[in-house]
């Protein structure tokens, strides 16, 4: 059947079934993430089922993560929303700096 569909569905398909082969092997790497994370799902996104977002959340639990459902918004939430992740990014950049910081680290000196 897969000749008689388009390319572009064929190739998403493809990526779809390699996407779920590779979230499967993360799953053991979860437990080890130190990096403070922001998970964002759109409630109309019909690529990413929200059930995505409840998976993540439970591999989180006790870890330094955000979650934000917006029901409003679909898959492209960089595209929709870019004021929204422009601020979540400089955020944890700006904690992470002050982390930085405050321990005496830095990842450029000021000559």
């Amino acid at each position: 059947m897969q000749w008689a569909l388009p390319r572009s569905l064929n190739t998403a398909t493809d990526e779809k079934y390699a996407h779920v082969a590779g979230l499967r092997k993360l799953v053991p790497k979860w437990a080890r993430l130190q990096t403070p994370v922001v998970v964002l799902q759109g409630g109309t996104d019909w690529i990413v089922d929200t059930t995505n977002f409840t998976f993540a959340k439970r591999m989180l639990a006790g870890k330094r993560a955000e979650f934000m459902f917006l029901p409003q918004s679909g898959h492209l939430i960089t595209s929709s929303n870019p004021d929204l992740v422009r601020l979540l990014v400089l955020q944890k950049a700006d904690s992470l700096a002050g982390k930085h910081r405050a321990s005496g680290l830095s990842s450029a000196s000021s000559n």
